[in-house]
């Protein structure tokens, strides 16, 4: 826990502003990964199934993880899209995909497998949902900002995050339609 208390004092200083605000600090994209796991953070989620679930759970393999939300028409089908890009390009078996709810209060399981069923997403996909302060800490230390608006949309990052078989994060995908090699060459690396 040490090491995350760091890592998420970072995050939550360099990311807690949404998109669209007036930042006192610019994003800076090129700034250095952390290198704390991710999986040290205490949350509970719950997947698209109903069962309990962690972080750590995924411990062991890589894994590609987003924030999205089920209701999403816009960036979010594109961000799996591009998730399965970097899978293709990387060729790397055993990947694990993982999406987490940025939409607690909407996206319940039965939401999120309405969403796993009308992208065909398979046994290699994860879609998780958590309480508010958990996403809210997620999206922190993943540099994922987010506002929900008034017509029940949310504006969020969109980034792809590949963590390592320890959950520190390797590489991250900043946009829609970015060329997947960088993080594919990343992600064969591992």
């Amino acid at each position: 826990m040490t090491r995350v208390l760091p890592l998420l004092l970072l995050a939550l200083a360099a990311c807690a502003t949404p998109p669209g605000a007036d930042d006192a600090v610019p994003y800076d994209p090129t700034a250095p990964l952390p290198e704390a796991s991710l999986y040290g953070v205490a949350s509970a989620w719950q997947s698209d199934a109903g069962e309990p679930a962690a972080l750590a759970d995924f411990r062991g393999r890589p894994v590609l993880v987003a924030m999205v939300y089920a209701q999403c028409g816009t960036a979010c089908p594109f961000i799996v899209r591009d998730m399965r890009r970097i899978g293709e390009v990387a060729g790397v078996p055993g990947l694990q995909y993982v999406l987490v709810s940025l939409d607690p209060e909407r996206d319940s399981p039965e939401q999120l497998r309405a969403f796993r069923a009308s992208h065909d997403l398979g046994d290699e996909w994860t879609l998780l949902r958590g309480e508010a302060d958990d996403v809210q800490t997620l999206a922190a230390l993943l540099g994922v900002r987010y506002r929900p608006d008034p017509d029940g949309t949310i504006a969020h990052t969109n980034r792809i995050t590949l963590l390592d078989a320890d959950g520190a994060i390797v590489v991250r995908q900043d946009g829609l339609g970015t060329d997947p090699g960088p993080a594919a060459d990343a992600l064969r690396s591992l």
